[in-house]
Formats: structure tokens, C-alpha cells, sequence
């Protein structure tokens, strides 16, 4: 995947987003500090961190799942902060990491890619949905996984593996035509098999669609492969920002700079999550 150039117009823009919660007794958690983050059109950005690094925390202030505390988001240059979560539908997708909430079981595969092409945000009768158009768009976005599924446009989506529906929800993102992509560890728990033609689905996705992205991984060797560039996030705040041109940095180099920014905090599942020694 190519970098955007330094001169193309951002989609995504977080502005000194900050968020806090109320802990026990009269604690305060400050999951979020000053978020200073810019994406552009094409752009994959992996997030790094420990548990409790404000991963999550900034994900759903991008999604509008949160409100910020200070600061502003800022999508396809309009201020999104105030937006909730419905109403920044039509220019922001996610896929999570469990599959029953990216993809509906009770719906066939072909209903749930006509929600994904009309969603809004807004309830609209589902058989206005199914057109020819909207059917053959999310038949041909099956068909680039390469796993059958276009021939199973009237299965359940309960009917399908773990695997199968990640491969479906990134589907659904591509007919979707969102300006931003969220990916919350979204191979995690995959078989090796399903988790890269997931991954590889992602990339091209970002790539053909000029997506600004933003993954959380745990994965080394995932974001140093997928990713433009990868983001170290520590104690609420980005540590750290790493360009990676022509996929220069390797999972060792990557698990250096993870220890150097965290003070050494680098979690077992970090370790675990990279494949062979980690520092080759």
C-alpha cells in the first residue's frame, strides 16, 4: 500500500480530544489526553497499545460514540464532534471484533449488503432496499474475497463461520463507500486462514476506496505489513507516530519503539500476537 501524499486533503482530523470517566470514590480516569491525529484519503494507521492506553476511548470519540471532554473531530472537513453516532453514518464505518455485531443474523447476506449500500442512520422499509443494482454491487464484493459467498447471497448470516462474517462485514464496508474506516482488532480471533484473507481484504479496501483508516491491532506483524503508519498509544496519550515507507520496519523494530515509548510496559498479548521470534 502507498502512502497519500503529504499534500492530500485529510478525512480524518483529531484536534486535542481529551476524555475522562469517573472512578471509584472520586477518582478521575483520564483515558484520553490531547488526541492529536490526522488521517488522509488511502491512509491505514494501526493503533498500538497496552489495555487502559486510550485505544478504545479515542475510537469512540471518533465514532461518536463519545463526546470529548475538549477538542473536536473533524470528517471530509466538516466538525463532527457534536454528531452522534447515526448521523456520521453516511461518512464513517466500523467492524468490531465480535462478528455478530458486524453482520445480522437474522438476515440473509444480500439483505444485510442492501442496508450497508442505502444506511443512513434513518429506518427505511427493507424491501425498498433489495434492488437489482444493490444486489449485483454486494454479489461482486463477495466475489473479490474469494471464499464463494457470492453464491450464497440467501444464506443467514448466523448460517455463516466467525470468519465468514468478518469477510462479509468488510464487504459491506466496501459497498458502504464510507470516508472512514474503524477496525477494532477485527481478526483477533480468527483462524489463521480467515484472519488473512480478512486482513488482505481490509488493505485493498483502504487502497481501491481511498479510505482513511484507523486499526486497532495487537498484532506486530499485521501493522507493520498493512499498515502507512502505526500509532503507540500510552497512558491516553500518542506516544509515538511511526511512518512506515515501503514497509520498511520489521515486528522487532516495531516492539522496540513499542518498549522505548512505554517505558518497557509492553504487554504479554503484544509479545504473543507476533508471529515467530518478534525480532528478526
Amino acid at each position: 500500500m502507498s502512502a497519500p501524499s503529504s499534500d492530500s486533503p485529510s478525512s480524518l482530523d483529531v484536534r486535542g480530544c481529551s476524555k475522562s470517566f469517573s472512578g471509584s470514590g472520586r477518582d478521575t480516569i483520564r483515558a484520553l489526553l490531547g488526541a492529536n491525529l490526522t488521517v488522509r484519503p488511502g491512509e491505514l494507521v494501526a493503533i498500538l497499545g497496552s489495555n487502559g492506553a486510550g485505544k478504545s476511548t479515542l475510537m469512540n470519540v471518533v465514532a461518536g460514540g463519545l463526546v470529548p471532554d475538549e477538542g473536536s473531530v473533524w470528517v471530509a472537513g466538516r466538525d463532527v464532534t457534536r454528531w452522534p453516532s447515526w448521523r456520521r453514518a453516511r461518512h464513517l464505518w466500523t467492524i468490531r471484533q465480535d462478528p455478530e455485531v458486524n453482520v445480522m443474523g437474522r438476515l440473509t447476506l444480500e439483505e444485510n449488503l442492501a442496508l450497508a449500500q442505502a444506511f443512513t442512520g434513518r429506518r427505511r422499509p427493507l424491501g425498498r432496499l433489495l434492488t437489482r443494482e444493490r444486489r449485483e454491487r454486494g454479489r461482486a464484493a463477495l466475489a473479490g474475497l474469494g471464499m464463494g459467498l457470492e453464491d450464497r447471497l440467501s444464506s443467514l448470516g448466523a448460517e455463516l463461520s466467525g470468519g465468514q462474517r468478518q469477510a462479509v462485514a468488510v464487504a459491506m464496508a466496501s459497498v458502504a463507500a464510507p470516508t472512514v474506516l474503524l477496525v477494532d482488532e477485527h481478526a483477533a480471533a480468527l483462524d489463521p486462514r480467515s484472519g488473512r484473507i480478512v486482513i488482505a481484504a481490509t488493505g485493498r479496501l483502504v487502497v481501491e476506496n481511498r479510505l482513511a483508516c484507523l486499526m486497532i491491532t495487537h498484532n506486530l506483524d499485521q501493522a507493520v505489513e498493512l499498515a502507512d503508519r502505526v500509532v503507540i498509544m500510552h497512558q491516553g496519550s500518542i506516544a509515538a507516530d511511526l511512518r512506515n515507507p515501503g514497509r520498511a520496519l520489521t515486528a522487532g523494530d516495531l516492539l522496540a519503539r513499542f518498549e522505548e515509548a512505554t517505558g518497557g510496559d509492553v504487554p504479554d498479548v503484544v509479545k504473543l500476537a507476533t508471529d515467530g521470534a518478534g525480532r528478526r
